[in-house]
């Protein structure tokens, strides 16, 4: 099913792009051309500037948190540190000001050892990871950076899998141990062109429910890629143009 999944967002990704960047073209020749007049309620797809984004606009957010690194402690085991590959995450921004806006998305990120999440895994592993149910920030917009800051509510999962197991009970005994979290997450993007973002994601978190010791400190740390699309965009004045 997660396989699924990263196929289905890296074919959004890339439709959205080509997209986005032809209507940016069909923006900039309508803008260029004498003939044309803009009106208030004309919905355009324009570049983002380096002022930030339009009050009113809307984005998709889709993105792959490839590398991930975690410190977590399963129910009745030691803590662990482990970093791996494999993520994804679907969100959306909406600019409330100039230079503000707030993000909410879903994301799934693991520590699998595979750089391609389709290429066959060993017959025994352990993985960690995490599906962060909901996500919601407020983030800041300077220029060609952006810098987040919110909360989450996650569900945390630490397995043992051996392929095997049933047919010879060989290896290790297949184990998953799940738990549901709430904590903090910090963010912090770098644009390097109109539509693209890479960038930091790090979320500590405190709580775990239904769990002894409840107060526990885990966390995950993302190297993010991420694409932000355009969904609308209001008009403003300096956008107009007049014949």
């Amino acid at each position: 099913m997660r396989k699924w999944k990263i196929f289905i967002a890296i074919s959004l990704c890339f439709f959205l792009s080509v997209k986005s960047i032809s209507a940016n073209r069909v923006a900039s020749e309508h803008k260029n051309s004498d003939n044309i007049s803009f009106h208030s309620k004309d919905t355009i797809d324009d570049n983002l500037d380096e002022k930030g984004y339009a009050k009113g606009q809307v984005l998709l957010h889709l993105s792959f948190p490839y590398i991930n690194s975690f410190h977590v402690t399963p129910p009745n085991k030691h803590s662990i540190t482990n970093t791996g590959l494999i993520g994804y995450s679907i969100g959306l921004d909406y600019c409330y000001q100039a230079n503000q806006y707030v993000s909410i998305s879903f994301s799934e990120i693991s520590d699998l050892s595979s750089p391609i999440y389709f290429t066959p895994v060993l017959d025994e592993y352990e993985i960690i990871g995490s599906d962060y149910l909901i996500s919601l920030t407020n983030n800041h917009h300077i220029r060609k950076l952006s810098l987040g800051y919110g909360f989450f509510f996650a569900q945390e999962y630490w397995e043992i899998v051996n392929h095997n197991y049933t047919i010879d009970g060989s290896g290790r005994e297949p184990i998953k141990e799940v738990y549901n979290v709430i904590g903090l997450v910090f963010t912090s993007y770098f644009r390097p062109i109109d539509v693209f973002r890479v960038g930091i994601i790090y979320r500590p978190s405190f709580y775990r429910f239904n769990i002894n010791p409840a107060i526990k400190y885990e966390h995950s740390i993302s190297i993010d890629f991420a694409w932000k699309i355009p969904l609308r965009k209001k008009l403003t004045a300096a956008n107009k143009m007049k014949i």
